[in-house]
């Protein structure tokens, strides 16, 4: 007891669980026009998908889990039209975009993990993102999740959906002095 009680007045960082509902604030889908660059299409009601060539941009409120240490993530995706995919890849958007429609330069590593899909309820799929990719947008290292389907064409309702719209919820612990 004395012990935690000495690492606390010395400000050592204490870790707590936590877990947040992150808004999408912007998203996208993008025509791949060659291996390195694609066309992106913003402020569609849709987030259309297609294995090597139609794939997704999303951006959230990352802000919100700045400092965290993630530990588990899941994207709620709500289908517009299609099958629900069994697995998606999902990376780090490393360029800055914008929705407006204008192109945008290819993660080098689009395909890298499948993540599991499940199916839920109402035309909603949760997807299991690993970790280490909300770990880099939340250390400001990247600009959005990248979404590619290696299997299945498919499509998602977009933010502008308003109540289908997606959803980040990530679990994990901030790092904070008390």
């Amino acid at each position: 007891m004395r012990f935690i009680l000495v690492l606390t007045l010395l400000g050592a960082p204490a870790l707590r669980a936590e877990s947040a509902v992150l808004e999408c604030i912007a998203d996208g889908w993008v025509m791949v026009v060659r291996g390195d660059l694609g066309k992106l299409t913003g402020r569609s009601p849709v987030l259309e998908l297609a294995p090597r060539r139609k794939e997704a941009v999303l951006d959230f409120r990352f802000s919100v889990i700045e400092g965290w240490q993630v530990t588990k993530v899941t994207l709620l995706l709500h289908l517009e039209r299609g099958a629900a995919p069994p697995v998606l890849a999902a990376t780090v958007a490393h360029a800055r975009w914008r929705e407006d429609d204008s192109e945008i330069p290819l993660p080098p590593f689009r395909a890298v993990g499948n993540n599991l899909v499940t199916k839920l309820q109402q035309g909603w799929v949760s997807v299991d993102i690993h970790p280490a990719v909300v770990q880099k947008l939340a250390d400001r290292a990247g600009f959005g999740l990248w979404l590619t389907s290696p299997s299945v064409e498919t499509a998602f309702h977009a933010r502008e959906s308003l109540h289908l719209a997606p959803y980040l919820i990530v679990e994990g612990r901030r790092h904070r002095a008390e």
